[in-house]
């Protein structure tokens, strides 16, 4: 049933025809329903001349709000209402549902084609994460494990809050160039009684659905359906698509996703089922590649639904449920660490993903990719993947690209395997090898090792490259860096065309003398961009690796190998292994 708010109201007074005295103003009650009321909210901040940022996500919540946002200004412009400028911003984490992100990406331009229309200053911004940052230059690429249950969900800010952050920074950017309009207020689709720790979180940012409210950031904020229940959503976006409410959309995919998501016929009722199974980050179906839950029921209840319309979402899901079912498959693992500690030692125990490992996630996630027809892997991210392989001394040169060859053109495709969960067992530490300090010496012979390119600095003249000297003394190539890890897409798709097949005949083989050659070459060619500021973080990075490889521990190295080389031994744990 809809609800309805008594809302206080003053009586401008009328004049008395037999007295000719005015009345004082009276209060009077009016009843207001949920929609009404939002969009008395809404247009109380058009009269208040604030710019307009709406978060869309493309789920129910922000799409009410979005229904009754741009409604809102139709029917304020018609009553000769100045509306200000209308900013929507999307994340896209590069991982979604697929069915998600076409569908957010399908409505984002219904609502550029409404305000077109009717004449609206709309413009959308669409962000993502950073190169470095994406799934599979994250994960494939050997910077980090998935994130699991009990970790860090370093994924939630990575793909989406430092992404969203940016955006409002373009936006708020953007509306400084709207003349004669005021401060731009974020729009969100938060409601309150969904969960007891959403509701903490409201109570901590002292959020309000009347008036504006700032977060912790300095945004101004504004939450027009928070006191909205789940009925009303559902009635809001049911009297759109009911063409009751001249809307920018008539929310049937959406309808649909919800439907085929929950294992309902009735959209409210799958709502209400898949409530229980929300993701940790709080979405009703989030990523495909989510392994912080056991399963992802939401794409499983789409699957067997409609098995032609969302079978293409199997093989995303298999690989999923193994990268999820082996968390504690020790086996997997890279055992030598990646940092050198204060004191002089490589830790040896189970880390992030081993090199085997990582060659065979390429591999499941090319397979996944031509099955699903989903674009998983860019080019400028396998260059990434290629490249951070090397940098990390886990490969020769241009193995990544090697990988990619062999599965594409030769055929080597090959589905994750399907298995028994991993039961939960603490992780394997075997004990420490002695390093020293003198991996890192800038002096003598080690003055060329690290970000030195003696090839490029031999032609500096014709090839531009200038050395510099580092706060640490270290003599480094002064390569070109951008405003963050970048890779140029055009290059990239170039020299995986053109090039790699010769650069991977002449330097990717295992008793190359340097495995960190592969992403010298790629800065060398221009193609990559350190981050500002990066030069020592890299140099130091390369000079372990290449420490690494002179001592024997680079590339996949056994548990059992390594342990005979340490110096310092923990409590065995070797039968976990």
């Amino acid at each position: 049933m809809k609800s309805l708010d008594l809302f206080f109201e003053e009586d401008a007074g009328t004049e008395i025809l037999d007295t000719k005295e005015k009345r004082e103003p009276q209060v009077r009650l009016t009843r207001e329903s949920p929609e009404v009321r939002a969009e008395r909210r809404i247009q109380k901040l058009m009269r208040d001349k604030h710019v307009l940022c709406l978060a869309f996500s493309s789920g129910k919540d922000s799409s009410a709000v979005a229904d009754i946002l741009l409604r809102s200004a139709v029917s304020f412009k018609r009553k000769g209402g100045a509306v200000p400028p209308i900013i929507i911003i999307h994340s896209s984490t590069g991982v979604e549902n697929p069915v998600v992100a076409r569908m957010a990406i399908s409505e984002l331009e219904k609502m550029v084609a409404f305000g077109r229309k009717h004449q609206l200053q709309l413009q959308t911004l669409i962000g993502e994460p950073d190169l470095n940052s994406t799934w599979p230059v994250r994960v494939i690429g050997g910077r980090a494990l998935p994130a699991y249950p009990g970790g860090r969900a370093d994924c939630a800010i990575d793909f989406k809050a430092k992404p969203a952050r940016k955006l409002i920074n373009q936006a708020k950017l953007s509306s400084e160039g709207f003349v004669g309009w005021g401060a731009p207020v974020i729009l969100t689709g938060v409601r309150s009684g969904e969960s007891i720790a959403r509701d903490q979180r409201i109570a901590h940012r002292h959020e309000t659905a009347e008036g504006t409210w700032t977060n912790d950031d300095g945004d101004l904020r504004a939450s027009p359906i928070l006191d909205f229940t789940e009925d009303d959503v559902w009635e809001t976006l049911g009297m759109s698509a009911a063409g009751v409410y001249d809307s920018y959309s008539d929310f049937e995919d959406v309808m649909d996703f919800y439907r085929a998501s929950g294992g309902s016929s009735c959209v409210i009722v799958a709502d209400m089922k898949m409530n229980a199974y929300q993701k940790p980050c709080s979405a009703r179906s989030g990523c495909w590649a989510c392994s912080r839950v056991g399963r992802d029921r939401s794409v499983e209840s789409m699957i067997e639904s409609n098995e032609k319309a969302f079978g293409f979402l199997r093989p995303l899901n298999r690989l999923r449920n193994w990268i999820v079912d082996t968390q504690f498959d020790w086996s997997l693992r890279q055992y030598v660490g990646r940092t050198i500690s204060k004191d002089g030692y490589i830790e040896i125990g189970a880390d992030t993903f081993s090199p085997a490992t990582l060659r065979k996630l390429l591999i499941y996630t090319l397979t996944a990719e031509k099955l699903s027809g989903v674009q998983i892997i860019s080019p400028e991210q396998l260059i990434a993947i290629d490249l951070r392989w090397s940098l990390y001394g886990l490969f020769p040169p241009f193995s990544a690209l090697k990988t990619y060859f062999e599965v594409v053109d030769q055929g080597l495709w090959e589905e994750a395997p399907v298995g028994p969960s991993y039961p939960h067992t603490p992780v394997p530490k075997i004990g420490r090898i002695h390093v020293g300090n003198d991996w890192y010496e800038v002096t003598g012979m080690n003055t060329v090792s690290g970000m030195r390119d003696l090839g490029a600095e031999i032609f500096h003249e014709s090839c531009g490259f200038d050395l510099k000297v580092l706060a640490n003394g270290s003599l480094v190539a002064d390569y070109e860096e951008g405003d963050k890890f970048e890779v140029d897409p055009e290059s990239a798709c170039d020299f995986i065309a053109l090039l790699a097949d010769d650069y991977i005949r002449d330097y990717c083989h295992e008793d190359y003398p340097d495995w960190t050659e592969g992403f010298r070459t790629y800065l060398r060619l221009g193609m990559v961009h350190i981050g500002q500021g990066q030069s020592r973080t890299t140099d130091e990075i390369m000079r372990r690796s290449q420490w690494r490889q002179e001592h024997n521990l680079h590339g996949q190295r056994s548990p059992e190998e390594l342990e005979a080389r340490c110096d310092v031994y923990y409590q065995r744990q070797q039968s976990l292994i």
